[in-house]
């Protein structure tokens, strides 16, 4: 290390003329410097438009490529909302039908009609109050034991729904524990426990004669109550617990002692006892029901309240009064797809103009990148200032760009091959969409009143357009993947996808070579400071050392008897 001695002999400023003598060398810095940060922002610019073309490429896709609806959109009118509703795709034909909705979809619902437990009795499983509320197989043969943690043999049992196996632990669970274990055995039910109204429901997640609760049960005889079943089952609970007497009971009495249904499953509004199921066999399947409706006489079925019908999706409410049948109209609508393709004019001139801009942007070659140093001299508002100028006009004119453009311009304004030969509409300038002058920014200009000519003529046309394999759109994602694409795409190879340096683009090289450079620099200027403090050391000394000489000439001089 260099030790420094600044103008102690000299009375010299030595620290600011070493700092001047650098300012000089560091002139080469400053510019390596200056192009580095210019390499930056021109990076940055070109990460900035790669976006914004990706963006443009996905929504065409996203917004009118996979929506064949959207360029033909039709009108939907329904003679009473409250009962039916429609919507319609391309296919759908301008027609009138006459729809009556016979039956609405439906699941199973599955629930206790009255409190299953004694208050002390709440929120705990048993064999037999499982198998009451359920009516699963939960024979005495079932139940067996295994080690859970640090507890050896739990007793358990394996209960089935529509064929998903369902493990329960009747001296550990709680009611909410098995809600759990159902709704997560994936087995197309849910269940709840509303421990307020010792309530439990069951009810199929789905709608229409495939949703259903499948369930298997024991045969036995229907003379027997439930406090013969319960003392049937091994274990500790016996039928001195109301609970489960109650519970049995209501499952093989559905009607209760009063008359009214304990277990009920609800179908077409009426309550059907679930104990009635349990006289028919081992397993209990019950279904829900299809939706039904007509359409101009023709009965269609669906699972769910939404029957599609020949491009016609039918939205089911409630059921139609006899002989008063729904009026659905169909035509198409025209002021939705002129608002589609002013969608799409909007997002092509939003890139174009966005581009254009850059291209146009004016060069302040007089303001260059400001060093820390220079920012410090300044306010912040004039750094601010500053480096907009300086930022400015870093892709203007810019050739890559510039040839862009041009091919958009093409592609918007060629024909579109594969079309029938007596069309009359083959390029979008013949539905009156055409770009304007270069001077003008080149972004494209609708007549509006040519365009709804030709979709009165073919309401099709923009599909033919714009979805073909040879479409408007095919075309423009083909050629922003000339920008963006990351083997062939101009502004990948250019600029990569981050703002950082990277080896994988042009100017990402660049500017590795540049924080090459400026490492180099440093290091010599390193060096160079370090020589010219040695030099002004060394005349420091050499001055203190005649400074000293000239102190004891001048003492032998003013003491000549000494």
């Amino acid at each position: 290390m260099t030790i420094r001695f600044g103008g102690i002999a000299s009375g010299l400023d030595t620290e600011s003329m070493i700092k001047e003598m650098m300012r000089a060398h560091r002139m080469r810095a400053d510019k390596i410097f200056h192009e580095k940060t210019r390499t930056e922002w021109r990076k940055a610019e070109y990460n900035s438009l790669r976006n914004d073309i990706l963006n443009f490429r996905n929504k065409l896709f996203d917004n009118f490529q996979v929506n064949s609806s959207k360029f033909n959109p039709k009108s939907v009118i329904s003679s009473n909302t409250s009962i039916l509703t429609a919507t319609a795709s391309t296919e759908a034909g301008n027609v009138t039908n006459r729809v009556e909705v016979k039956s609405l979809a439906s699941g199973v619902n599955l629930a206790s009609g009255s409190e299953i437990s004694k208050k002390d009795d709440q929120g705990n499983i048993n064999r037999s109050n499982l198998a009451a509320q359920l009516g699963l197989n939960l024979s005495g043969t079932d139940l067996r034991t295994k080690q859970v943690g640090d507890d050896e043999n739990v007793k358990y049992f394996t209960m089935n729904i529509n064929g998903k196996e369902i493990e329960v632990m009747p001296e550990k669970d709680t009611m909410q524990d098995l809600v759990r274990k159902i709704n997560r055995a994936d087995a197309g039910v849910h269940a709840v426990y509303d421990m307020n109204h010792d309530r439990f429901f069951l009810r199929t997640t789905g709608t229409g004669e495939e949703a259903k609760i499948r369930f298997d049960i024991p045969t036995q005889k229907p003379s027997e109550n439930g406090e013969e079943l319960v003392n049937k089952l091994p274990g500790t609970i016996t039928a001195e617990r109301s609970a489960v007497t109650n519970l049995f009971n209501a499952l093989l009495n559905p009607k209760g002692n009063d008359g009214e249904p304990v277990l009920h499953f609800n179908e077409e509004g009426e309550e059907q006892g679930v104990g009635w199921f349990i006289t028919k066999g081992t397993t209990t399947e019950l279904k829900g029901k299809n939706a039904e409706i007509s359409v101009n006489g023709i009965k269609f079925e669906g699972a769910t309240n939404n029957i599609s019908v020949a491009g016609i999706t039918y939205n089911l409410q409630s059921l139609t009064p006899d002989n008063e049948p729904i009026t659905i109209t169909i035509n198409n609508d025209i002021n939705k797809a002129v608002d589609t393709v002013k969608e799409f004019v909007d997002l092509y001139n939003s890139l174009v103009g966005t581009i254009q801009d850059k291209l146009k942007e004016p060069f302040h070659r007089d303001f260059h990148p400001l060093t820390d140093e220079q920012k410090r001299e300044m306010s912040d508002r004039e750094v601010e200032q500053w480096e907009e100028k300086a930022r400015s006009g870093m892709l203007r004119n810019d050739a890559g760009l510039s040839r862009f453009l041009s091919n958009l311009r093409l592609d918007i304004s060629n024909p579109i091959e594969g079309l029938s030969e007596d069309s009359q509409y083959k390029s979008l300038a013949s539905i009156g969409v055409t770009t304007g002058q270069w001077s003008s920014g080149a972004v494209l200009e609708i007549n509006e009143n040519k365009l709804r000519e030709a979709l009165a003529n073919d309401p099709d046309v923009l599909n033919k357009l714009f979805r073909g394999d040879d479409g408007m759109i095919s075309r423009l994602r083909e050629r922003a993947l000339d920008m963006t694409d990351r083997t062939r795409g101009y502004l990948y190879n250019l600029a990569g996808t981050t703002d950082e340096a990277d080896p994988n683009s042009s100017l990402g090289r660049r500017l590795n070579n540049f924080e090459r450079q400026l490492a180099d620099f440093e290091r010599r200027m390193k060096m160079v400071e370090d020589r010219y403090w040695k030099q002004f050391t060394a005349m420091e000394k050499a001055m203190d050392q005649m400074n000293n000489q000239s102190n004891w000439l001048m003492m032998q001089f003013m003491n000549p008897n000494g």
